[in-house]
């Protein structure tokens, strides 16, 4: 019987100096002190690493990743007219702008499968008529081009 009357005089205790403690009666309070700010001067190393974190955080931040994807995607796109103008010139821009898309689809297929993630895509079932049929068409899109660029200059 004494078991019981002190543990009920222990939870008693426990519950009314938690309560008393607590100007909002279930939660205790915190020390303020360890929200404030280090106030010791950075020296060194520390000084880069504050540095580098205040630069990682923009570059984590949600909305700055759709910005830097935004980028990525447009430099690469202007960098790909850029190449193609520099090597086919005005007269051969299309076609090897053309040819520049193809290859790169190309080399990222390639990459994907020999790297082992082309099992994530078996579930897609696309029947090989229609997978074969792109690369066919756009071929066949590049062959027409160069070809009215050849007929234009021999007709002139």
């Amino acid at each position: 019987m004494t078991d019981t009357t002190t543990s009920k005089d222990d939870e008693k205790r426990s519950k009314s100096s938690y309560s008393e403690t607590s100007p909002r009666g279930g939660w205790r309070q915190v020390d303020s002190e360890i929200w404030a700010l280090n106030t010791e001067p950075r020296t060194g190393l520390q000084r880069v690493s504050h540095t580098l974190r205040g630069v990682a955080a923009i570059f984590t931040h949600p909305f700055s990743a759709f910005i830097l994807g935004v980028m990525a995607i447009s430099w690469s796109v202007t960098g790909t007219i850029l190449a193609a103008y520099y090597i086919g010139g005005v007269r051969f821009f299309g076609p090897v702008f053309l040819g520049l898309w193809a290859s790169i689809i190309i080399i990222g297929i390639l990459v994907i499968e020999k790297l082992g993630y082309g099992r994530n895509f078996e579930g897609w079932d696309f029947p090989l008529r229609k997978t074969i049929a792109l690369p066919l068409a756009f071929g066949l899109v590049l062959a027409v081009l160069y070809l009215i660029l050849l007929l234009g200059n021999r007709l002139r």
